[in-house]
């Protein structure tokens, strides 16, 4: 298609052989680079495995339809078990095994594989990953920065049948909205209450990251991602995630006025980011009450709603400590002080009326979700691995283990 459109300008100017062939040239990779300018990274898959598209970093399995399916690359990048099923993948170093009628991957004898808590797994669900070679951008603010976001339906703006629900995924720590789109899409495939459905991934990117778009939003480098409690950006303009992900919600209430549902979720540290919105956002209209939901899955910490802690099998107030005395501080707490106005105003401004915040918050339809085996507190070189646990002072107050 490129090259005949080039063809066609080519000849329209009435160039000789020799100079039309190199305008070609220059006009197919000029079209290219243009429609090209929001295109994401990818890998193709071997036409053994469905000739078809993956996450930067999955394994790429045959279908039963053909096509190619992907397991995320937190799962061992490039060589995770395809089961014989088709449908189906296990983490590396496990096998695809039966038990009692149901699908389940079992721990090989593979060394790093001998943590005791995972030595049987739910299997994985193979994600079909259309979509993710393009991220899209939705304006925010007054200017014309864009916060980030992978679409099952391309731009927000250009939907023109209005979705039965939206669904809008936040990624964890590795910032890898296209995994999480991809296991989205899987997810919203197997249920079977709502035809359709619009799939959203937010992408928070860095300061580190490579963007494709110079209006994405990006936020300060930190082993914490900032983005997860609310900070500003720090380029190309200040805006908070959590007013970011305000505007988001209502565009999408304002244009979809009939849609039945609305879904926020997020995993780890997409949970901490799923769980806060939800304590301080105006954005959850009271007509749209009703029809609003946030799961929140498996986070390292959340922000309590009084200064207690469970302590030695009771609640009170912890000792006093140096390492601990920021424990009821936001992120952990409602507390504020008046530091947060340079990187949290959108959290400081809400935080000023905690009565009308906890009030709001017990109405809202909120689910927590926590793995029953997410027992471990140690990130590497020890007898589990807690896959990024955050393990500070004011984090252990809440508990040692996500599950605890």
């Amino acid at each position: 298609l490129l090259y005949e459109t080039c063809d066609i300008l080519s000849t329209m100017f009435h160039f000789n052989t020799l100079k039309k062939a190199y305008t070609i040239i220059q006009c197919s990779a000029l079209l290219l680079a243009v429609t090209c300018m929001n295109c994401e990274t990818y890998q193709n898959c071997s036409e053994d495995t469905g000739g078809g598209i993956c996450p930067e970093g999955n394994t790429c399995c045959l279908m039963t339809n053909g096509n190619s399916g992907c397991i995320a690359s937190d799962m061992g990048a490039y060589n995770g078990t395809c089961c014989k099923d088709g449908r189906t993948g296990c983490a590396v170093g496990y096998t695809c095994e039966l038990q009692q009628g149901h699908g389940y991957c079992f721990a090989s004898d593979y060394a790093p594989m001998s943590d005791p808590l995972v030595q049987k797994m739910p299997r994985y669900r193979l994600c079909n990953a259309r979509g993710i070679d393009r991220i899209y951008g939705f304006i925010v603010g007054d200017k014309g920065a864009s916060l980030a976001y992978y679409s099952s339906h391309g731009p927000v703006e250009q939907v023109v049948d209005s979705p039965e629900m939206a669904l809008i995924v936040v990624h964890g720590a590795q910032r890898n909205g296209d995994d999480y789109f991809c296991s989205a899409n899987a997810a919203v495939e197997m249920q079977k209450l709502f035809s359709n459905v619009l799939v959203i991934a937010l992408q928070f990117y860095s300061e580190a990251d490579e963007r494709v778009d110079p209006s994405f939003l990006y936020w300060e480098e930190s082993k914490d991602g900032p983005w997860r409690y609310g900070e500003n950006s720090v380029g190309p303009t200040h805006i908070s995630s959590f007013g970011a992900m305000d505007e988001l919600t209502q565009y999408l209430w304002k244009s979809f006025p009939s849609m039945d549902r609305m879904v926020i979720t997020g995993h780890s540290s997409g949970g901490q980011f799923a769980q806060r919105w939800a304590l301080l956002t105006p954005a959850w209209a009271y007509e749209y009450n009703h029809k609003m939901r946030v799961v929140v899955a498996n986070p390292s910490s959340y922000a309590y709603l009084f200064p207690l802690r469970y302590i030695q099998d009771q609640w009170r107030i912890p000792d006093d400590g140096s390492d601990c005395h920021l424990y009821n501080q936001w992120e952990w707490g409602l507390e504020s002080d008046m530091k947060m106005l340079k990187k949290k105003p959108y959290v400081y401004a809400k935080l000023q009326n905690k009565t009308m915040l906890l009030e709001r918050y017990r109405k809202r339809q909120l689910f927590y979700l926590v793995g029953g085996q997410d027992k471990c507190n140690i990130s590497s070189h020890g007898w589990c691995n807690s896959h990024g646990l955050e393990t500070t002072c004011m984090d252990n107050l809440q508990g040692a283990t996500r599950l605890e």
